[in-house]
């Protein structure tokens, strides 16, 4: 709010054509006259649609800005700020105090304004009412530029101007404006919180074991995320607008997959992270980030609900920062929590939550047709009682329209016929079988291809090429 209203002002100086220091010459009071006759006062300023209110006596301050949740209390005899809570009518204690006197310039602003313009003595003046109080009007229309003014009669306080040049457009005023020393007294009697006992909440290991199953989702800002336990598996996505990561963890095969919602289609993933890890991973950041974070220096606010669970708000606040946690002391979990540093705020909230999932929909997902593995792809349904060849070295594994290939080099042509001999007599592969062969003058393969298939549907094509030092073997069913 600051930097508007310096553009303000700054608009404002524009129109300035007196002297402030030329009071002598004008019938208004002066600028220490005046601020002497709004010493203690409850007002409510607007610069341009800019609002906010400002209450001062000789015991303290109350600031309020609607617009930035801005409400301050500041006990003078006591030296302390305070967060304010008008609807639940307590006050919280800040780290250090907060200056009021930038606001405190912005009302004298309007309120002494008119003392810049000399020659406003000479407008056309009128006697009417605002806010209840005497005031004069002092207007005056010079082509395309329109001046009014509302001056008090007793005070002496400019409390409206109106100023256009046709281009720009500028209305300062007081909206309300009230007087008397015991205008803080309200909030001199508000609740002050009470520290908060961090001993009520639920350790790490307990909130892990009793989430035994689960499907929640939240949002940071404008990403969302969506987690489900299950006894088959442990899924998470996270979806913003210019993409969408999802992944899984099948109980059974022990493996991670990468899928593809849009597609319904699962790819293996390398990841050797451990179920547990990945969860805390998740959880500490956000719906356990109070173990961490909340500590005997917060205050225990106010009780409400989320999504129909009552939660405790803790709060901690300095001149910097604000900090917030909604947490359901019953599971241990924190469902909302807001880092508001300045004018910029941080929000995560859990936006559903259930104590049970099924990751069934995801496991059922088909692989994708368009898969490439670094490492031998043992838990692909493909490869279900075939074991990584005992030759050569692992090269490369893709999946295609034409089923699942692995690429393996340095493979010897005197170790071709143990390998076929497994395919064809360990894993079944001798079903309508046919062979291409092509020898060396040492009567080792320089070419070798076996074709087969076996009764489960699956048919297998393996190949040999010496040049190349590489044997390859593509799996398909049919």
């Amino acid at each position: 709010m600051k930097k508007s209203l310096l553009i303000i002002i700054s608009l404002l100086l524009l129109f300035v054509t007196g002297c402030k220091n030329c009071a002598n010459s004008s019938p208004f009071l002066t600028e220490q006259e005046i601020k002497n006759n709004y010493n203690n006062f409850d007002v409510t300023a607007n610069f341009n649609g800019i609002k906010f209110r400002l209450i001062k006596t000789s015991s303290g301050y109350y600031y309020e800005n609607s617009i930035d949740e801005e409400y301050i209390y500041y006990n003078r005899n006591t030296n302390q700020s305070f967060l304010v809570d008008n609807e639940s009518k307590q006050k919280t204690l800040v780290v250090g105090n907060y200056d009021f006197s930038s606001h405190l310039e912005n009302v004298y602003y309007i309120l002494t304004y008119h003392l810049s313009k000399e020659s406003i003595a000479n407008y056309d003046s009128s006697q009417t009412s605002f806010l209840n109080r005497d005031v004069i009007e002092y207007s005056n229309e010079v082509g395309d530029v329109i001046e009014k003014y509302y001056i008090d009669k007793e005070l002496g306080g400019c409390l409206y101007f109106l100023i256009d040049d046709g281009t720009k457009r500028v209305i300062c005023q007081i909206e309300s404006i009230s007087f008397g020393s015991n205008l803080l007294e309200p909030y001199e009697g508000y609740q002050t919180l009470q520290k908060a006992d961090i001993t009520k909440f639920t350790s790490k290991w307990d909130v892990l074991n009793n989430l035994t199953s689960y499907d929640i989702t939240f949002k940071i800002s404008e990403t969302y995320y969506h987690v489900i336990k299950s006894s088959q598996g442990f899924y998470y996505s996270i979806k913003n607008e210019e993409s969408t990561l999802a992944i899984i963890y099948d109980n059974s095969t022990s493996q991670w997959y990468t899928l593809d919602l849009a597609e319904k289609t699962k790819i293996i993933l390398n990841d050797t992270t451990s179920v547990t890890e990945q969860e805390e991973l998740i959880l500490n950041l956000l719906l356990l980030s109070h173990l961490s974070n909340v500590t005997k220096d917060f205050y225990v606010s106010k009780t409400s609900e989320i999504l129909d669970l009552e939660v405790t708000e803790y709060l901690k606040s300095s001149l910097v920062a604000t900090e917030k946690y909604y947490i359901n002391l019953e599971n241990g979990l924190c469902l909302k929590r807001i880092l508001k540093i300045s004018d910029t705020a941080a929000v995560f909230e859990v936006t559903s939550l259930s104590f049970s999932g099924d990751v069934s929909e995801y496991l059922n997902y088909e692989f994708s047709k368009n898969q490439t593995y670094q490492t031998y792809p043992s838990a692909h349904q493909y490869l279900q009682g075939i074991e990584p060849l005992e030759y050569g070295n692992f090269f490369v594994g893709y999946e295609d329209e034409e089923g699942l290939t692995i690429v393996y080099q340095n493979f010897k042509a005197s170790f071709v016929d143990v390998t076929v001999n497994k395919f064809k007599n360990d894993y079944g592969f001798n079903i309508d079988a046919d062979e291409e062969i092509s020898y060396d003058t040492d009567y080792t393969y320089i070419f070798y291809e076996y074709t087969a298939s076996r009764e489960d549907g699956y048919k297998i094509n393996i190949q040999f090429d010496k040049d190349t030092g590489m044997l390859t073997f593509t799996i398909s069913l049919v």
